[in-house]
């Protein structure tokens, strides 16, 4: 968002539409994972932040090999303007991403908090966790969500949250789970693998609509409808270049959570700065659906589009989301 924006959270109660997402996720099976680029941001060589969350130290780690690459695949005029900007993990757990310009319009940085990312985060690891236990990806993933929002209801006035519980954690306290929090623990070389490929997309695309928001000159809007404007560009400038970084499957845990806490009734849509979760996430189906020609991942994908492209209520959401969405081909 631009800095000046604030992320809106209504009640989400659309559980089921998150879990059928996460069950697409799972059932297009995994992309090889992007070659490993050169390149790194000086703010992200260092040692990660004192206060980031253990958790994320993968972030900080894949961050500045992702930004090198970015610097490759970007047109030129892109790849300048990235060059330009400072990028910050900040280790506050403020549920947001930002992009800033200083007043005088020399220095220009993204800030990704830790809030945010941990958001991410425990959906991608309660989704590689759960590949072969959907019932505990469903049932934590929505305890996850209830603490999530009652943090964010009692967040101070800087926006920042009490604390937010790890998959790991959600998961050991659940006798049924204890084998999936395990698996976290002691990941495989696989899921590691696929955990590091979905960090890689997430935050492909924070940095993409980030720098989107600088590279189309965004300033504090003035109006909510000017920052929903403004961030459905930014969306769309980041997805038309997404593709050239990473298999724009791997952002979708990324892009589910983001949904997931921009739910809202269209009564309080005048209200809201950021487009209801449906427009991004709809945005986000489009372009897997637009570069891939894998017949599985097609036929899932295009469910999934199908689904969110024809909600109108509350009630025909909770209908569509309850079938779950047939494996892929693979």
């Amino acid at each position: 968002m631009a800095k000046g924006g604030r992320l809106p959270f209504g009640a989400a109660s659309l559980r089921r539409l998150f879990l059928a997402g996460l069950l697409a996720l799972a059932a297009a099976g995994p992309s090889a994972p992007a070659a490993a680029g050169d390149g790194a941001l000086a703010l992200l060589a260092d040692p990660p932040p004192a206060g980031l969350p253990a958790g994320l130290a993968a972030w900080h780690r894949l961050a500045p090999a992702l930004v090198g690459r970015a610097g490759e695949a970007l047109d030129a005029p892109d790849a300048a303007l990235l060059s330009r900007v400072a990028l910050e993990l900040d280790p506050r757990l403020i549920p947001g991403a930002y992009a800033i310009r200083d007043p005088e319009g020399a220095g220009r940085s993204i800030v990704i908090y830790a809030g945010m990312a941990a958001g991410i985060d425990t959906t991608i690891r309660l989704q590689v966790a759960g590949h072969e236990a959907a019932d505990c990806r469903r049932r934590h993933s929505d305890g996850f969500y209830r603490r999530f929002f009652a943090e964010v209801g009692a967040a101070d006035e800087t926006g920042a949250l009490g604390s937010l519980p790890s998959a790991e954690q959600l998961l050991a306290g659940d006798p049924a789970c204890r084998e999936a929090a395990n698996r976290l623990a002691i990941p495989s070389a696989a899921l590691a693998a696929r955990y590091e490929t979905l960090v890689e997309g997430a935050l492909a695309f924070l940095l993409l609509h980030e720098l989107g928001h600088h590279a189309l000159g965004h300033e504090a809007p003035a109006s909510p409808a000017a920052s929903r404007a403004q961030e459905l560009a930014a969306d769309d400038w980041a997805l038309a270049r997404l593709p050239r970084l990473v298999d724009p499957l791997d952002a979708f845990p990324a892009l589910l959570f983001i949904a997931r806490i921009n739910w809202f009734r269209p009564e309080t849509e005048a209200a809201m700065s950021h487009p209801h979760g449906r427009q991004r996430l709809l945005r986000l189906v489009e372009t897997i659906l637009a570069t891939t020609d894998d017949p599985g991942r097609t036929r899932v994908f295009g469910s999934l589009h199908a689904r969110l492209a024809g909600l109108d209520s509350e009630a025909e959401v909770a209908s569509a989301a309850s079938a779950d969405p047939r494996r892929a081909d693979r």
